[in-house]
């Protein structure tokens, strides 16, 4: 008894609420049921729950709690029960209101995203724990009226968009003053002659009364407009929760897909970026696991050189130690290599800007020996490029290599061995000119990667 009394005060603070605010009911559910949680109330359906869109399913159980329905009070108690477990276990109970707002505004729900909160799931957290006179309600109450005005957005930009006709607020009143206006023949273009009536009554077999102004119908008939009509009515009570939800359900998707495309713009460079880092660490995992079974071996050789001269064999341990620390020290400066270029290659952009520009080459008809090595650094060159280029190197008998932006400072070998540097300007890094410069100074420079281009730097 004392149950059935607690759901009922909790259900009248809700009507109560609805009256300033229609939807929070349907909202609350939109927010918090998804197509899991949903499964859990197959007992308050009319038919069964894989016949429901997840629409349907949220409509029924609002209409069921709504009109007080077959097991209203048990579906009201069960999904502010589970609305509070979420709502524990997530710790908003425990928020400031600064926090509140800031997880508020994040547009997230447990029904688009498994995860987030907003006001009117806070509201009804309290009223399951009847703390109808706590504090921080006329707080919620305000960020609820402030979220469901972006709700009202999407309905504005929708009519204009989509040129939908959703009915207004029914009323009551304005029905029942069209009913007497009928009933009184004051409303517009009522018919006044009788011979109208006379025909209707004719076709449809009634009895007209022109000196009563009344017409004898069927009383069945009656009862059928009658029940008709209390049906239009609560269709389009169910229609206005129908296109709440619509509009919620779009609100949601328009945030979500923003993230989405936030998400996917930054995932690209950084995925890739990451797999290249990654066989690089490979590489380099390996190589340290070599020298690593290369000390046990030397270990090993001491053990075994016990018996023999230990000058000797120490002066020849000593000089393998030296070799494979020097092995390990390269290797340090392979790792060092790659985590500058980590950085650096953040920095590589389109059209670089070179300050030294008495460097640029200003004039055409450089010349090559043959047997030259040139190494054309950075820049967007394709397949069929390169080959272009390979084709004109060979027959200057030249050979040339192709070192990306990125692999710069693994590849400083043969930059600084190079006869000749070309630098495309047009996808590099600065930083990374400043390093080439350093290393090899015969440098020419070019802002595209076009084989003419190279072409007119050597009169071909």
């Amino acid at each position: 008894m004392a149950k059935k009394t607690i759901i009922n005060t909790i259900y009248e603070k809700i009507r109560n609420l609805k009256k300033d605010h229609e939807f929070i009911l349907s909202d609350f559910c939109a927010d918090y049921l998804n197509e899991y949680t949903l499964k859990e109330f197959s007992e308050f359906y009319s038919r069964k729950a894989e016949r429901f869109s997840i629409r349907e399913a949220i409509i029924e159980l609002i209409r069921l709690v709504d009109d007080k329905g077959k097991k209203w009070d048990k579906c009201l108690i069960k999904i502010l029960k589970l609305n509070a477990n979420y709502i524990e276990q997530k710790g908003y109970d425990k928020y400031s209101p600064e926090e509140l707002i800031e997880e508020f505004n994040k547009d997230r729900t447990p029904s688009t995203a498994n995860d987030g909160v907003t006001p009117e799931m806070m509201i009804m957290y309290i009223y399951y724990l009847r703390r109808f006179n706590d504090s921080s309600l006329p707080f919620l109450i305000d960020q609820y009226k402030k979220y469901s005005e972006k709700i009202e957005t999407a309905k504005k930009y929708m009519d204009n968009t989509l040129k939908v006709e959703i009915p207004e607020k029914l009323k009551n009143t304005l029905f029942e003053f069209e009913m007497e206006s009928s009933i009184t023949e004051d409303s517009p273009g009522f018919p006044k002659d009788d011979d109208y009536f006379e025909q209707i009554a004719k076709r449809n077999g009634f009895e007209y009364l022109p000196e009563k102004k009344m017409m004898v119908i069927p009383r069945g008939l009656i009862l059928f407009y009658l029940g008709k009509t209390e049906e239009i009515f609560h269709f389009k009570n169910m229609l206005k929760d129908i296109y709440r939800l619509l509009m919620k359900s779009l609100h949601s998707l328009d945030i979500q897909s923003a993230r989405v495309k936030k998400v996917f713009d930054k995932m690209g460079p950084l995925l890739e970026e990451n797999a290249k880092l990654k066989r690089d660490m490979q590489k380099l995992k390996k190589k340290l696991s070599f020298y690593e079974s290369q000390e046990q071996v030397l270990k090993n050789k001491l053990q075994m050189e016990q018996s023999k001269d230990k000058d000797a064999v120490i002066k020849e341990l000593k000089k393998e130690l030296n070799y494979a620390y020097s092995r390990i020290e390269r290797l340090e400066e392979d790792i060092a290599n790659l985590e500058e270029s980590d950085t650096i290659n953040n920095e590589i952009e389109n059209n670089v800007t070179i300050e030294d520009t008495e460097e640029k080459n200003e004039k055409t008809g450089y010349s090559l020996d043959p047997g030259n090595f040139i190494v054309i650094s950075g820049g967007n060159w394709n397949s069929k490029s390169r080959e272009e280029m390979q084709s004109l190197f060979n027959e200057m008998n030249c050979a040339v290599e192709f070192i990306p932006a990125e692999d710069t400072l693994r590849k400083q070998d043969l930059i600084s061995n190079a006869d000749l540097i070309i630098f495309d300007t047009s996808r590099h890094a600065h930083k990374y000119y400043l390093k080439i410069k350093n290393l090899n100074g015969n440098i020419l420079h070019i802002s595209n990667s076009n084989p003419k281009i190279v072409k007119e730097l050597f009169n071909v």
